[in-house]
């Protein structure tokens, strides 16, 4: 495990979730991606959640074509915390891929 981080790295201490399929890596590399920076990957979104990084959705198997965890993050954007809501290709450019 690596136990020294960049702490410039916009990720660094920030708890991330992801909604919708990835279209270049699995979910599970992109948790690894985030710890391996120093942050912390979440299943779900919380009050706590600063990034929701958003792959492709299947609208098929969605409620007016977005997911629990983004209709989640936009209430609590309305109440007023900080979590920004970014696309999967914003993520890759936040880690360098």
């Amino acid at each position: 495990d690596i136990t020294e981080f960049d702490e410039d790295n916009q990720l660094f201490q920030k708890n991330c979730a992801f909604t919708g399929t990835l279209a270049h890596i699995v979910r599970k590399e992109a948790f690894q991606i985030v710890k391996d920076l120093g942050g912390n990957p979440q299943d779900n979104v919380t009050k706590k959640t600063n990034y929701l990084i958003l792959g492709d959705t299947d609208y098929s198997k969605v409620k007016d074509g977005k997911s629990r965890k983004l209709r989640n993050a936009e209430k609590y954007q309305l109440e007023g915390l900080d979590i920004q809501i970014i696309s999967e290709q914003v993520f890759y450019d936040m880690i360098n891929i």
